[in-house]
């Protein structure tokens, strides 16, 4: 403690307070604004939404027999089970890379992702994980791999159009074909293996190394083998056989020859269909024949410049044979045999969903206009009758573009009719449930997966009441004088009654009835209603 003396006084000043008050200046200087919540406020949500993606494979659950779930696997690495009462979402879980994959059958749901290398059993009911298995992958994959993705990063692979599944054929990454048995065996081509795996336990049965210098289209299990289709240099199909039990290879061979065997290929449950649009023939053969012998069959009767071949079922039915033709002007439902190929019926250009109920045939169509939707409900064999009571025009509040993509589960109703529910992607991203009595049960915004931009919007005040609402919640003109807020409150209501009367006698009782019951689109007095203006990667 010092002591300064002076004439006038004497001042005593304690060097502890001292260095105090010079800290505590120092923190104030370092001190930035600070904004926090209530403890109650933290982790609660006012409202959230969650979405799965624009669908990649769709399947409506056929483990029950009132098909009440909806499996969707998207092109965003999200696997889901989506209500069909409600549109809800059951369960879902997000992949850390893209799905290459999603095989369903009865009650099994396996998906198989990282460029065929990872895979899953799923519970349908719960969405619990049920095994996990990882396959490894061969060393020639591994040095293939390694030169072509070098240089993609983790967000390219996963939105890669180039990892691609098909059943049927192609030349996608990934195959898959099931075996059905007690118990089932799946059998995956991928990463230059073949592999057999079992769906009960996840467990490899049997892995050999097919390598990685064919194109390899299809595999196709048939008794006791399993076929390996591979196109080389784009114009040789080579032919591998493989047992079933323990993956021997019981030989290869070169089978035929063409141009056409790189272009667009079915495999079919007995016959093996492809395209050669330059000569404007379709060739097929028996895979139960010799595959030397290709019959050619012309379709330059059909309307449209170019066709394209697709698939009529998800999966392989086994004894069906049935494929569409699809030209620009219209499709052709088509059956192939193993010595013919006849024409069912002529569709218009739209979606196509078939599936079978009680071994017959029925096919929905679906078209989309700007402001309505056509279904039409076809029972396809000799006769080729339309179904009159399952054939609607829908009209539509918000147009989607054209339906894309969509599965069909038929059942039959109580009263022994006919029933449907069939999900549908449409152009824009979204996910519709169709109903057999002609409407939309409900729709999904997928589009809002990936947003490119958001904005806060306020709103404009209320067209009656607009000069009340200043009176009574203005700060800067109150006076703090309780007895005059309490006098300019009491002036802003008598001024509201009297806009709301004007506004009656003005427009009507009916109308400001009408208007009463519609949410309006107008600010609260508080200024805390708003809108949120969002616009997505697809233009929405």
């Amino acid at each position: 403690r010092y002591k300064y003396s002076t004439n006038i006084c004497h001042v005593y000043v304690c060097r502890g307070c001292m260095a105090r008050l010079i800290f505590v200046l120092y923190l104030y200087l370092l001190s930035d604004t600070c904004l926090a919540l209530y403890e109650d406020e933290v982790g609660v949500f006012d409202w959230k939404q969650q979405y799965v993606g624009r669908a990649k494979f769709m399947y409506l659950d056929q483990s029950s027999p009132s098909g009440k779930r909806i499996i969707v696997a998207t092109e965003d690495a999200a696997l889901a089970v989506i209500n069909t009462r409600t549109g809800g979402i059951v369960w879902r879980s997000l992949f850390e890379d893209s799905i290459d994959c999603l095989l369903h059958h009865k009650s099994s749901l396996i998906s198989i992702s990282s460029r065929g290398t990872l895979l899953r059993s799923w519970d349908i009911a719960s969405g619990y994980l049920q095994w996990e298995l990882a396959v490894q992958r061969s060393s020639d994959s591994k040095s293939h791999d390694d030169k072509s993705h070098d240089d993609k990063s983790h967000d390219d692979k996963l939105h890669d159009d180039s990892v691609q599944v098909d059943n049927g054929w192609g030349s996608g990454d990934v195959k898959v074909a099931l075996v059905e048995g007690n118990p089932s065996t799946l059998l995956v081509l991928a990463n230059g293996s073949l592999a057999a795996v079992s769906c009960k336990k996840g467990v490899v049965l049997w892995s050999v190394v097919v390598g990685v210098d064919h194109s390899y289209r299809a595999i196709h299990p048939m008794g006791d083998h399993v076929f390996v289709f591979s196109v080389q240099n784009q114009a040789v199909l080579v032919l591998s056989k493989y047992t079933i039990s323990d993956g021997q290879l019981e030989g290869t061979e070169e089978l035929v020859s063409g141009a056409w065997l790189g272009g667009d290929c079915l495999l079919l449950h007995s016959v093996l269909v492809c395209l050669d649009e330059q000569e404007r023939l379709l060739r097929s053969v028996g895979l139960e024949e010799q595959l030397t012998k290709f019959s050619s069959f012309s379709f330059e009767s059909l309307q449209g410049s170019s066709c394209q071949l697709k698939q009529l079922f998800a999966n392989n039915v086994e004894g069906r044979n049935e494929f569409l033709l699809a030209g620009s002007h219209s499709q052709y439902l088509i059956n192939a045999t193993q010595k013919s190929v006849r024409v069912i019926q002529e569709f218009p250009v739209g979606l196509i969903m078939a599936s079978l109920l009680e071994s017959e045939l029925l096919a929905v169509v679906v078209k989309a206009t700007s402001d309505e939707m056509y279904v039409e409900c076809w029972r396809v064999g000799n006769d080729n009758v339309r179904v009159d009571e399952l054939s609607h025009t829908i009209d539509m509040t918000t147009h989607r573009g054209a339906p894309l993509k969509g599965a069909i589960h038929l059942f039959l109703k109580a009263d022994q009719g006919i029933g449907y529910r069939a999900a549908v992607m449409w152009e824009d991203s979204s996910l519709s449930l169709l109903h057999q009595t002609g409407h939309l049960v409900w729709s999904r915004e997928e589009a809002l997966t990936r947003i490119s931009a958001i904005d806060f919007v306020g709103l404009p005040s209320a067209h009656y009441g607009t000069q009340a609402f200043p009176l009574m919640f203005d700060k800067e003109q109150s006076t703090g004088n309780m007895f005059t807020m309490y006098l300019q409150r009491f002036y802003g209501q008598l001024l509201q009654i009297q806009e709301s009367v004007s506004s009656l006698s003005r427009d009507g009782l009916a109308y400001w009835l009408d208007e009463q019951d519609t949410e309006k689109m107008f600010g609260d007095r508080f200024g805390l209603r708003k809108i949120i203006v969002m616009a997505t990667e697809n233009g929405k």
